[in-house]
């Protein structure tokens, strides 16, 4: 058969040591997947939070803390997994795969780079050839083969294998709202992504894999991202210097951006951190009764894997670490109301995404997220049925404003504002003319101003300045909004997104009245965001748009329904994970690159 005759040349290619050419894998012998998380598509009524994805210059780095420590947070058990499995693939050979298998908790996405769907995607089986080698060389590709190595970027994704218990594949419980032919388009496509990724996976992998309950947990560097006057690790150092890497100045404002989880116990996580010397910042705080008990103390630790990264972890148990050596918080830093509740099987959950705002933007924030005075925009990016969940402000003016982002949405966001001293001293931020020499620098190959750099060198990091600063990056790297009276089906494909663009929640919804990525669209230029609409070869209304909140944080629309004839106009750039298919360079590896490059 045709699918015999490319699998028997597939095995031939990677005998002779030759790239296998993607178009091999597209004829249903081995098909990249799409899904990452549990609800890109699914049956879900309402939005969800799917992802939280961060960038990261050690995004490897990220991802191993994440196996070495909350793979590892059910007392008496050892993981010393990657995530990761090889398997003997009946013409490839040995191969690497994605591994759901208990005991895991965390598992690598099913499409990182390095296994074979990954690579396969990205069409790299085979290994580097001289001409990939050179681009190496040059400073214009990413040299691959190991895992978490792609063309353009160096990945660390992973997923919580059970995010979530609900049944996001009740395909019956929407076929009434949705109509039947898109329900069952999407359930197809469903059923069409699991069948494909069963194909690349072994029998034992293929008997727990499910994108159902998965939620990704992402940290990526996209080097040739441009990150404004200073580099995305000149930044992070900043940032972690505002708590002084070891968390020795005391709780201060930035360390309001952070994902926090839910565990059993802190015991054998703190237990871990003090046996290696990882610093942490131990809390108690009291959330309040709600539907799902009485007023309660709970124990977190916040813990930075790399960079500018931050990881809450939470439980009703500290082990027997005695209350005193925990630093009494004042506002509760989760609210237990319509909430990811754990059932059994389920040792790690996410619990709400906490972002710092600056006081002037928080009322733009919470316009932005339904909860404020545009509640009727807000509803065309699926927040129309947002509700606060608690609005608190302790006595030293910090304020905490929990949101439960739709019926569906047991993931929560939590927005802080707290008093901020801005510095007097230190070098200066960089100026309007730094942002806009530095749009078209990157990771590797610079092109930063000499006259910021003493700023990324030692500069004052607060709350104020890093809003600034990444919105300052979005406004001089993306495509200006469309001027009002646009064509809604047709707008601005937009300018490759900047490196903060990385840092981001995927906002999943498939319903196709609440969720309409045409709607979408237009709401987001109403609230004079910049975006960038990424193709997606085919899944829904083939785009998804990256653009970003008030404050500059990203968001991912992961939207799998438009409106017809919805069809944005411009270049369709790779992904940051991939290069360009007519010469093998990566998006903006040239500095000063122009933008009107296409991939073919």
């Amino acid at each position: 058969s045709r699918e015999q005759l490319a699998l028997l040349f597939c095995a031939l290619l990677c005998m002779m040591g030759t790239r296998i050419p993607r178009w091999l894998f597209l004829i249903g012998v081995i098909e990249p997947t799409s899904a990452q998380h549990y609800c890109w598509p699914c049956a879900a009524r309402h939005g969800v939070i799917g992802k939280f994805t961060h960038a990261s210059s050690d995004a490897d780095k990220c991802y191993d803390f994440f196996f070495k420590y909350l793979n590892n947070v059910v007392p008496g058990v050892i993981n010393t997994g990657n995530g990761f499995h090889a398997f003997e693939h009946a013409q490839l050979g040995t191969v690497r795969e994605a591994w759901d298998v208990p005991p895991n908790i965390l598992a690598a996405e099913l499409n990182e780079c390095g296994t074979l769907i990954g690579d396969a995607g990205l069409g790299i089986i085979g290994g580097m050839t001289p001409e990939d080698q050179s681009l190496v060389e040059r400073g214009l590709r990413l040299p691959t083969g190991a895992l978490h190595e792609c063309p353009c970027a160096v990945m660390g994704r992973a997923h919580i294998i059970n995010g979530t218990m609900a049944d996001v594949f009740d395909w019956g419980a929407v076929e009434s709202a949705w109509g039947q032919a898109y329900t069952k388009k999407v359930k197809s496509q469903v059923e069409n992504s699991a069948q494909a990724a069963r194909k690349a996976i072994d029998s034992e992998e293929a008997a727990y894999f499910s994108t159902g309950g998965v939620f990704g947990v992402h940290s990526v560097y996209c080097p040739y991202h441009a990150s404004g006057p200073c580099k995305l690790r000149d930044v992070e150092r900043g940032v972690a210097r505002a708590w002084a890497g070891n968390f020795s100045q005391g709780y201060v404002p930035l360390m309001d951006n952070n994902m926090l989880f839910w565990v059993e116990t802190l015991g054998p996580l703190l237990d871990a951190l003090v046996r290696d010397g990882v610093d942490f910042y131990p809390m108690v705080w009291t959330a309040p009764a709600s539907d799902s008990g009485p007023a309660r103390d709970v124990y977190s630790v916040l813990v930075s894997p790399c960079g500018k990264q931050l990881v809450e972890v939470a439980a009703l148990s500290c082990g027997t670490r005695p209350r005193v050596l925990f630093h009494e918080m004042s506002v509760p830093r989760a609210i237990f109301e319509h909430w990811n509740e754990p059932s059994a099987g389920q040792p790690l959950v996410p619990l709400r995404l906490s972002r710092a705002v600056p006081a002037s933007l928080f009322e733009d924030m919470l316009d932005f997220y339904g909860v404020g005075r545009r509640s009727s925009v807000a509803s065309d990016l699926g927040f129309g049925r947002s509700r606060v969940l608690a609005d608190v402000v302790d006595a030293g003016g910090a304020r905490a404003v929990t949101i439960m982002l739709s019926p569906e949405a047991s993931v929560h966001l939590q927005l802080w504002s707290r008093p901020e001293v801005e510095p007097i001293q230190g070098p200066s931020f960089p100026t309007l003319h730094d942002f806009e020499a530095s749009a078209g620098s990157n990771q590797v190959n610079g092109g930063q101003p000499a006259e910021a750099q003493g700023f990324c060198e030692s500069g004052t990091w607060t709350v104020q300045r890093y809003s600034e600063y990444i919105l300052a990056v979005h406004e001089t790297v993306m495509t200006p909004v469309p001027s009002a009276g646009s064509d809604d089906l047709r707008p601005p494909v937009g300018n490759i997104m900047d490196v903060f663009l990385d840092d981001h929640f995927a906002w999943d919804c498939t319903d196709p009245d609440e969720c309409d990525m045409t709607r979408g669209g237009r709401a987001l230029a109403n609230f004079s965001r910049r975006t960038q609409w990424v193709y997606t070869n085919g899944l829904g209304g083939n785009w998804t748009p990256y653009s970003y909140d008030p404050a500059g944080y990203g968001i991912q629309l992961h939207w799998y329904f438009a409106s017809e004839g919805f069809a944005p106009e411009g270049p369709i750039y790779p992904s940051c994970f991939a290069p360009y298919g007519t010469n093998g360079t990566c998006p903006r590896a040239f500095i000063q690159e122009g933008f009107d490059r296409l991939i073919v």
